[in-house]
């Protein structure tokens, strides 16, 4: 006799967290300010919001999405040449992360570290009381399987 052949399960579509979103934003938000010493969408060239603070307005220390890809591609103003051969950038882009990262690594491992920690928590502590009636309220809009909080 032949083998029957197993029915699929119908998988139901995952809904889009926004909590985890926010949760993913601030996180790269912080890994681009710790490394990069800009906010994301000033790195991604969303914005141009660079820190004139200083005593003098050079922002050497600011690296952008551009300037990398600049500098690889070896087309335009880019921080350093990148030698696929050695395996190594030459020129400045190296020690101006090494030193963003020795800058910056306290705040880094905070919100790398403490931010997912902190919405686990929040998301135990508020769970029931308030998440269900918001996402009851998201169905009722019509948006409620697409999009869970």
């Amino acid at each position: 006799m032949a083998k029957r052949k197993a029915k699929s399960r119908s998988r139901k579509k995952t809904a889009f967290n926004l909590t985890n979103a926010a949760m993913s934003l601030i996180v790269a938000n912080g890994v681009s300010q710790g490394m990069f010493n800009v906010g994301l969408p000033t790195f991604l060239g969303l914005s141009s919001n660079f820190d004139t603070t200083g005593s003098s307005s050079n922002n050497s220390n600011e690296i952008t999405a551009k300037e990398i890809i600049n500098g690889v591609t070896g087309m335009g103003d880019g921080y350093g040449i990148y030698t696929a051969g050695e395996s190594v950038w030459t020129g400045q882009i190296g020690q101006v992360l090494v030193s963003n990262l020795k800058r910056n690594v306290v705040p880094l491992m905070v919100t790398v570290v403490g931010v997912p920690i902190a919405f686990k928590l929040g998301k135990k502590v508020l769970g029931k009381p308030i998440i269900n009636p918001t996402n009851r309220l998201l169905k009722a809009v019509g948006i409620g399987k697409d999009v869970k909080l």
